[in-house]
């Protein structure tokens, strides 16, 4: 393809074109943000690495029903929307300790570790694919 085929294209499918450089952008855009905040998604195995390090917090931010169900052995429970209010003062003592946050698929857990960065938490981490994330990959669950 020559590039004046290739500026025809573009110019015949303007929408498209449109459409496509928008996605690019937000793509980008998704990944400088993701690599600027801090905050770094892990997979089941190597939070069982982080969690081997004797400082490492788990936080499960799930509700307490669903966390009696099911949770990762020494996880703390504290709810998201108390968190997301701003209220980290259970876990002051751990302001420049590793910690994972947990929650169903990872979601909550991003917002909610968006917060403690906000609030000068240095390392967090998310637990890819939330608890279901890790049972998926073989991990004993308590509960």
């Amino acid at each position: 393809m020559t590039l004046s085929e290739l500026t025809a294209f573009l110019g015949n499918h303007l929408i498209l074109t449109t459409l496509w450089a928008v996605l690019f952008i937000l793509l980008v855009a998704s990944l400088v943000q993701g690599a600027l905040s801090g905050i770094k998604k892990v997979k089941a195995q190597e939070a069982v690495f982080l969690i081997n390090q004797d400082n490492t917090l788990v936080v499960d931010v799930r509700a307490q029903a669903d966390f009696k169900k099911a949770h990762i052995a020494g996880a703390l429970n504290l709810s998201k929307d108390t968190l997301l209010k701003g209220d980290v003062s259970r876990l002051e003592k751990h302001k420049d300790a590793p910690i994972i946050l947990v929650c169903d698929m990872g979601h909550s857990a991003s917002q909610v570790a968006k917060q403690l960065s906000k609030a000068g938490f240095k390392s967090l981490f998310v637990l890819s694919g939330g608890i279901q994330g890790w049972r998926d990959a073989g991990m004993p669950v308590k509960g």
